[in-house]
């Protein structure tokens, strides 16, 4: 979105990082990239081929961060993304966001709505540099997103990888 404006490369190179640290394979662990601001946009679908996901990546990198955090219609193609992908194993979404959602009510009701028939947890990574009023609103946003304030970790947008570190999402 908009409010990412500027870290767009350093959240890329952090989730190169992330990528890295996984261990990826289509029976075990596989990746989507998307990215949302007005529209979600799938970079690429849920995969097993770690130089695919990174190219994606890369790619997403010279996107340019504008609009709004629309993240309703994102969160409901990722959802989909993990039903028709279903591998038998625990299902994450990872939301990197500063939080300031303009339809957070539509996203807390399709992840409720998926959680009853999909092993879905989702994790947050807020992006955030300071402690003011708007960082603690969305910081309130993701709590109510993910349901649990364990499952969210403050960070600036070059930490991402210790924040999913802290989350035990990676070694």
């Amino acid at each position: 979105s908009g409010s990412e404006l500027g870290n767009e490369i350093p959240l890329a190179k952090s989730a190169l990082l992330f990528v890295d640290e996984l261990p990826i394979s289509p029976d075990q662990v596989q990746i989507g990239v998307m990215t949302f601001a007005n529209d979600p946009v799938v970079i690429t679908n849920l995969s097993s081929d770690k130089f695919k996901i990174k190219s994606s990546i890369v790619s997403m990198s010279s996107i340019y961060a504008h609009g709004g955090t629309f993240l309703s219609g994102a969160m409901d193609m990722a959802i989909e993304e993990l039903k028709s992908n279903d591998i038998g194993t625990r299902n994450i979404i990872i939301l990197v966001s500063d939080g300031e959602i303009d339809n957070v009510n539509l996203v807390v009701n399709s992840v409720n709505t998926a959680q009853k028939t999909l092993a879905l947890d989702i994790f947050a990574v807020q992006i955030t540099s300071s402690s003011d009023e708007s960082a603690m609103f969305g910081y309130t946003n993701l709590v109510r997103i993910t349901g649990y304030k364990e499952n969210i970790v403050q960070s600036g947008s070059r930490d991402i990888v210790e924040a999913l570190k802290r989350l035990n999402l990676c070694n």
